[in-house]
């Protein structure tokens, strides 16, 4: 568990939401470090959790669900899956999502102290929240910094 995307998230580590859909996309970059996150934090929690890999329906995970609680779902893209039916699906997970987190890699290329761009949505009944971070994965922890604050610039 990262500690610094936990409080980024304003998550409470001693009773986390429940019944929580958090979605997971990923496009040029890889987001697995966010999929061990979550594990970590929701098992420590005590929680039962899902995580879906869409090799089922949607309605079979819809069903588990709302047996289990929370569910984490990953959806990796590149540029050879820009097709109609990836969109369709990225917007009707959206569209179910309480916490959408994209990883993408940077529109300018390879940085060595900066490893990607993530952007934290918070779905709400008013708006949704977006917050952008860039983000460099170390040996054991991530660090998140606002556009344009990495070490690397100051």
């Amino acid at each position: 568990m990262f500690p610094e995307l936990t409080a980024l998230l304003g998550a409470d580590t001693e009773s986390p939401e429940q019944r929580q859909f958090v979605l997971i996309s990923g496009h040029k970059t890889d987001p697995s470090f966010l999929l061990h996150h979550f594990l970590s934090y929701y098992l420590k929690a005590g929680c039962r959790l899902c995580f879906v890999a869409l090799a089922q329906s949607f309605s079979h995970y819809n069903i588990i669900a709302q047996k289990l609680g929370n569910v984490v779902c990953l959806l990796q893209g590149d540029d050879g899956s820009e097709d109609a039916d990836n969109e369709l699906l990225l917007r009707s997970l959206c569209h179910q999502s309480g916490l959408i987190l994209q990883a993408e890699g940077l529109v300018t290329g390879f940085c060595k102290e900066v490893h990607g761009q993530l952007t934290i949505t918070r779905r709400t009944q008013d708006k949704d929240q977006p917050l952008i971070y860039q983000y460099r994965i170390h040996d054991k922890s991530v660090s998140f910094f606002a556009r344009g604050l990495s070490a690397a610039v100051l």
